[in-house]
């Protein structure tokens, strides 16, 4: 059973390199700044782990191991995303989240999107599981 880390992993692999798509990596948490020594927080609690602009819609998508689940700030931030009219993907399955953003990639009126997509999902994926 994947581990949430390799599902992002997975999806980041296979969705990094297409044309079209701005893929963001985001984090949340706690460092500690080496030179004062101070706590400095970062990012949106909630936030989601990968944001993608395609077909200039912003799609937010939280990578879960098949068994994790969303934290309430998860869930707020979610509902606040559609409600402003952004989609968000749950991600447990980095292949079937591939297929998703194809899917959504056709019906915005990008089938040559949607086909590098279904690409990506047949071939990267399963590479990076074949060899991870």
């Amino acid at each position: 059973m994947p581990t949430e880390a390799q599902t992002q992993r997975d999806l980041l692999l296979a969705i990094g390199a297409v044309a079209g798509l701005h893929v963001e990596r985001t984090n949340t948490g706690l460092a500690t700044d080496t030179r004062t020594g101070r706590s400095v927080r970062f990012g949106v609690p909630g936030a989601p782990d990968v944001r993608v602009c395609m077909a200039g819609r912003a799609v937010a998508i939280e990578c879960k191991s098949p068994t994790g689940r969303q934290s309430e700030r998860q869930r707020r931030w979610q509902a606040a995303h559609e409600a402003a009219g952004g989609v968000y993907l749950l991600c447990r399955d980095a292949g079937e989240t591939v297929r998703e953003l194809a899917a959504l990639a056709r019906g915005w009126g990008r089938p040559e999107l949607a086909v590098a997509l279904e690409t990506r999902a047949a071939t990267a994926v399963c590479a990076t599981r074949a060899t991870g």
